[in-house]
């Protein structure tokens, strides 16, 4: 081996750093020569700024693309979802298909969802054919449940207005943007709580497009029973399940942190649901993640030196209809239990093998495609490449529900659910 990887973070998290020192890489500063970089999503925009910006060399490597925004932004992602459904209509793609109301049959897997304030003549506009419904109200560009909260009322939405500094909604440069979502007030419940699932997905390029699922994801319960009762709307231990809300609740478990393995839920599933029903819901979670991933693939700027450990979140319905919630650039290296520090070194440990092979001094020239003996917990979710090779019928037969071909949904290997390639 030429030399030992030279590492720098600004991320002072110990599954970061033991990872690190475990395969005897050289702490270094940034201002120093380095290989490998874990850094914070400040840091990745001034690397890659016009003003402050520098040319990375071909041994050097980051953990985040260049606009990952595209993705992790809630604004965004559901921007650029809408436009990937109009050119698959476009297209004249089955995948586009709508029901008799207009609903997209395959498509339509994140909630209604406005911009605010630039969207807000729609959102009235929508609001008035359901006014009984309730919405969520989220600030773009925050994290952790920070500045969300719930409304049924057009006059809350006013009264926001007025107290976000400016009288009209037409003035939005001084104004946070919102999104404003459909509040799913269905969701499915274990023990009366409401719940999410946090799943990690790796994409090492784009374009191709390259990814994996992470076995070990969980779920995030609230610490109060659910109620869709409107005298709640207010109380985010009923329905935020973000452990940074949740860890302040009063029936808060420091052992287990609120959190359930995807494998315990999916046992529960299938004892309670049954089998069949709770491997589609699966495939479907895993096929909705592919279909965000393709729908921001065209404008991702694809730098060969970036990859990227996404933390999706997911809310299944209880008619066990998986919705994308949002997708998070800098899932949380924090750990609540015991068990959470163990699931995020090895989160780390198993990312590390695939985005720098061997632990050698990284060649960002390299085909990305690392042998499947060091996937480690990660299981191949969808290799573009190995799809094209399908024919043109494969978008049709990889829906939900549908039979698949031979590389895609799941095929039994020893017992187990291994993904392949899902187009």
């Amino acid at each position: 081996m030429a030399g030992k990887v030279k590492w720098v973070t600004d991320i002072e998290k110990s599954v970061l750093i033991n990872n690190f020192e475990k395969r005897g890489w050289v702490q270094v500063t940034e201002n120093e020569d380095w290989n490998f970089y874990w850094m914070s999503v400040q840091t990745i925009r001034n690397v890659f700024s016009v003003e402050t910006g520098y040319r990375l060399s071909d041994d050097q490597i980051v953990n985040h693309f260049p606009n990952h925004y595209e993705l992790t932004r809630k604004d965004l992602m559901v921007k650029n979802i809408k436009r990937y459904r109009k050119e698959l209509e476009k297209e004249g793609s089955p995948l586009a298909e709508k029901d008799e109301s207009g609903k997209y049959l395959y498509l339509d897997f994140v909630p209604v969802t406005y911009m605010l304030p630039a969207d807000y003549n729609l959102f009235v506009e929508e609001f008035r054919k359901s006014p009984s419904s309730t919405w969520i109200m989220k600030p773009c560009g925050k994290a952790q449940g920070k500045g969300i909260f719930l409304i049924n009322k057009l006059s809350q939405i006013k009264k926001w207005s007025r107290d976000s500094k400016t009288s009209s909604f037409m003035t939005q440069s001084t104004k946070e943007a919102y999104v404003i979502s459909l509040y799913i007030n269905n969701p499915l419940l274990i023990g009366g709580r409401k719940f999410d699932l946090r799943l990690y997905v790796l994409v090492s390029t784009y374009r191709p497009l390259r990814c994996y699922m992470y076995k070990l994801g969980f779920c995030r319960f609230c610490t109060v029973k659910y109620t869709p009762s409107t005298s709640e709307l207010d109380n985010m231990f009923v329905h935020l399940t973000n452990v940074a809300i949740q860890k302040h609740g009063e029936d808060y478990n420091h052992i287990h942190g609120g959190k359930w393995t995807v494998h315990n839920l999916r046992l529960y599933l299938e004892s309670t649901r049954g089998k069949e029903v709770t491997s589609r819901l699966f495939d479907e979670i895993h096929w909705i993640i592919v279909q965000s991933l393709k729908a921001v693939a065209p404008v991702m700027n694809n730098d060969k030196h970036c990859f990227e450990c996404y933390g999706y979140d997911i809310i299944i319905d209880d008619k066990l209809k998986p919705w994308l919630i949002e997708v998070n650039a800098s899932p949380s290296l924090t750990s609540s239990t015991a068990n959470d520090r163990i699931l995020k070194y090895n989160l780390i440990n198993d990312t590390l093998n695939i985005a720098v092979p061997n632990g050698e001094i990284p060649d960002c020239k390299w085909n990305k495609s690392p042998p499947k003996e060091v996937l480690g917990n990660y299981e191949i979710l969808y290799d573009e490449e190995l799809a094209q090779g399908d024919g043109p019928d494969r978008e049709l037969r990889s829906r939900p529900g549908q039979s698949l071909g031979p590389r895609g949904g799941r095929s039994r290997d020893s017992g187990r659910t291994v993904l392949t390639t899902w187009k």
